[in-house]
């Protein structure tokens, strides 16, 4: 081949620093395969595989492959884009090494779930002299604050909120840690009735799995600890919300109504978000209510002075004894 030729191969060849980019800046650091894939400005029509083209750079993307081992999704990823664990483990936000080569931010605003706000002592931005001269140095400064969190988020493994309510359906492909959460957050220890995985998780097939994957499984599980971000999905309560229909007389699970039951669909008792819950019954079988007349209901119920109320399409009657619905 010919130094010509050699030289229209090469121009052909995507790149690296642009498909990077354009993950970053278009596409919150996450995107699918065939979207990515689709596109002609960053991969020109001579490449013959782009899927072959992401397996062959492990430094700057994370790939998801579906069941049949096909790359179904695509994330942006830097080893370098790590946050401080000394600037976030100091109360005012501290580290005392020179040479530190990590970003100091607030580990809660990378996750955005810290409870300061405003007040907090840590940065909720990378806008601090040392961590733009950082940034500059690893050629990330031409990404946004939001976009860097995100790349920061799409770089650090992370525990699986679905494992933690007993709903991940996605078994070995799943890409996070299943783990407890208030293990890690050292809200639980071993042996005190969680049926979640505990320090056992770390030792998992699975878990060496996501860890290979973030290139972190050479570290010491201690340090694996500190590095699992978890993010809360406060939308997880209402999700989650299930009445056994076959089991009326089942009771509504205080843990739930706390934000503490780790059994998800499993659990034998009622998720509500109330620690009430009035359904009638149809020919046998049990109904609910809606939530503003299951608060009107509840209301009545606990008025002493009712002895009898009627609404629209619903009469409510009280005996001694219990409640009757007509």
């Amino acid at each position: 081949m010919s130094s010509e030729e050699t030289s229209a191969v090469l121009s052909r060849e995507p790149s690296e620093t642009n498909v990077f980019e354009c993950l970053c800046k278009e596409y919150d650091c996450s995107v699918s395969f065939a979207v990515i894939s689709k596109r002609t400005d960053l991969f020109p029509r001579e490449i013959n595989s782009v899927e072959s083209w992401f397996r062959k750079k492990k430094g700057s993307f994370l790939i998801t492959e579906d069941d049949q081992g096909t790359i179904s999704q695509v994330d942006a990823y830097s080893t370098k884009a790590c946050i401080c664990f000394s600037y976030n483990s100091a109360h005012y936000g501290e580290c005392s090494r020179e040479n530190c080569s990590y970003l100091h931010v607030c580990r809660e605003y990378i996750t955005d779930s810290c409870s300061s706000g405003a007040t907090c002592p840590r940065n909720h931005h990378f806008q601090d002299e040392r961590d733009k001269a950082l940034l500059s140095k690893i050629k990330l400064d031409k990404l946004t604050n939001e976009q860097l969190r995100k790349l920061v988020l799409s770089s650090t493994p992370q525990v699986c909120s679905e494992y933690n309510y007993g709903m991940c359906e996605g078994g070995g492909s799943c890409n996070k840690i299943h783990i407890c959460t208030d293990h890690l957050k050292k809200s639980y220890s071993e042996g005190n009735g969680c049926n979640l995985d505990h320090e056992s998780a770390l030792h998992t097939a699975h878990t060496q799995s996501v860890l290979e994957r973030y290139q972190l499984n050479h570290l010491s599980y201690d340090l694996v600890k500190r590095i699992i971000l978890v993010c809360e999905d406060s939308t997880k309560s209402k999700e989650t919300v299930h009445i056994h229909q076959g089991s009326p007389d089942a009771p509504i699970c205080s843990d739930f109504i706390l934000g503490k039951c780790k059994k998800g669909l499993k659990c034998p008792n009622h998720h509500c978000p109330l620690p009430f819950h009035w359904q009638y019954n149809v020919n046998g079988e049990w109904k609910s209510f809606s939530e503003q007349d299951n608060e009107k209901l509840e209301k009545f119920y606990c008025d002493v002075k009712l002895e009898e109320c009627t609404a629209t399409d619903v009469q409510i009657s009280f005996e001694r004894q219990g409640l009757l619905l007509h």
